[in-house]
């Protein structure tokens, strides 16, 4: 299983993407973005999944939903 952190401009994209990814992937859960990582929204996803970021990324463009990043970690 992988794990993925997608992180997001702001929170309204954080809340769209939930609930667009948990209907596709299960394991998905908001988090805290890490302090580490530089980012404008203080909120991120974390999902466990066995897809691709590929795949991850393709839900996400094919929703409409625009993200900063998807870490592997």
């Amino acid at each position: 299983m992988k794990k993925y952190l997608i992180t997001f401009e702001n929170t309204y994209r954080v809340l769209e993407a939930e609930k667009r990814l948990t209907g596709v992937f299960n394991g998905v859960t908001t988090i805290p973005t890490p302090e580490s990582m530089s980012t404008d929204c203080g909120v991120s996803l974390s999902l466990k999944s066995n897809k691709s970021r590929t795949e991850v990324r393709t839900v996400l463009k094919d929703s409409g939903i625009s993200f900063s990043k998807i870490i592997k970690s």
